[in-house]
């Protein structure tokens, strides 16, 4: 049942699920495991808690380690921390770095201004150790050559920032790979349970109709294809498929077709690009959609009215606005589309834009 064109649909579409869904793990497992250290330090809290814990440890492992430490005095060594984005892009100051000592070294700590302006003694500074970068290495080397500061400095500002992204994005990743990979598993299991396959059989018995579909598409048909999606029409079937999905629309029961052009608009005024779609509907409320070339959407318009003349082709908001009023029954609306506008008459295209700025 399952070694014509539809049980190769299914297993390729199943085969793609499985390595997306193994990539999209991979790539979470492996943004964790790179940062290993920090996530430790972000969900156990701060390992160091005193000068003399921090003088004592090895410098080598001291990067991405959570600290809690007591303060008694800081220095403002004059050095800022800028930070540009697409609002600043020139570059605006969001902290300075302080010097404290730390045992026989003097450790830097990236602070905002609140944070030190009224230090008291004792003062608890909070944050993640980080390597010195090269040009503030240079610039604290060449100020105060008879100094040793350390390797690492203590970055008290945004912090936490990384942890709380992976538990707003990076959970929820894995998550929606564990689903994705349980959809695998049905949809391996049992082929009937594909979405191709459970949408077939709106239409009748799911052998009967994959038996039929193998029949023809082994014969005659007419393929159109752009990139990674196909459209084919037999002698009863207009098939859509793609890399992770297939559609299956009868054409006897197909009553409205029409080209979608999506532009891409730079500034609300200038197209950029063009992309187009054939949408078809069918009389069971089913809508399918591809997207080719405009040639080859123009050529599969032709090939649909030819063959499924009682349809109407094109777009006008009149038959929209019916197709959104006949609810989940849309056995009439062929009957009351005839009304609106005749199968020849000559309709619009149906457009919309994507507005992008630079």
């Amino acid at each position: 049942m399952w070694n014509g064109f539809c049980g190769n649909l299914i297993r390729r579409s199943n085969r793609n699920l499985l390595l997306c869904t193994l990539g999209l793990m991979a790539g979470v497992a492996a943004f964790a495991a790179y940062n290993a250290k920090y996530f430790s330090s972000f969900f156990s809290g701060a390992h160091i808690e005193t000068p003399d814990q921090l003088a004592s440890a090895n410098a080598a492992k001291l990067p991405d380690t959570f600290v809690r430490l007591p303060i008694e005095s800081a220095t403002p060594t004059g050095l800022q921390h800028e930070t540009t984005n697409d609002s600043h892009p020139e570059g605006y100051v969001d902290s300075e770095y302080l010097a404290t000592r730390v045992g026989h070294q003097i450790m830097l700590i990236r602070a905002s201004g609140g944070s030190w302006a009224d230090m008291v003694p004792a003062q608890i500074f909070e944050g993640r150790l980080r390597p010195v970068s090269a040009d503030i290495q240079s610039k604290i080397s060449s100020a105060n050559p008879s100094l040793q500061f350390m390797p690492v400095y203590l970055d008290t500002v945004d912090y936490k920032e990384n942890g709380i992204l992976f538990l707003v994005f990076g959970i929820p990743l894995m998550v929606l790979a564990l689903v994705l990979l349980w959809r695998y598993l049905q949809y391996s299991g049992d082929y009937a349970r594909h979405p191709f396959a459970k949408r077939l059989t709106q239409y009748g018995q799911l052998e009967m109709l994959v038996q039929e579909i193998d029949s023809e598409t082994s014969g005659a048909q007419a393929t159109f294809k752009h990139h990674t999606a196909t459209v084919s029409i037999t002698q009863h079937w207009m098939l859509i498929s793609t890399p992770f999905s297939g559609i299956a629309m009868r054409l006897d029961r197909i009553v409205w077709a029409y080209r979608h052009v999506m532009k891409r608009k730079l500034y609300f005024a200038i197209t950029i690009a063009k992309r187009h779609s054939i949408i078809a509907f069918d009389n069971l409320g089913q809508r399918t959609q591809a997207q080719l070339s405009e040639e080859k959407v123009n050529e599969i318009l032709k090939e649909l009215a030819a063959r499924v003349p009682q349809a109407i082709y094109g777009f006008d908001k009149r038959l929209l606005k019916l197709w959104k009023s006949c609810g989940k029954d849309k056995s009439d609306f062929l009957a009351q589309a005839g009304a609106i506008v005749s199968p020849q008459e000559a309709l619009k295209e149906r457009s919309s834009s994507i507005p992008l700025s630079m």
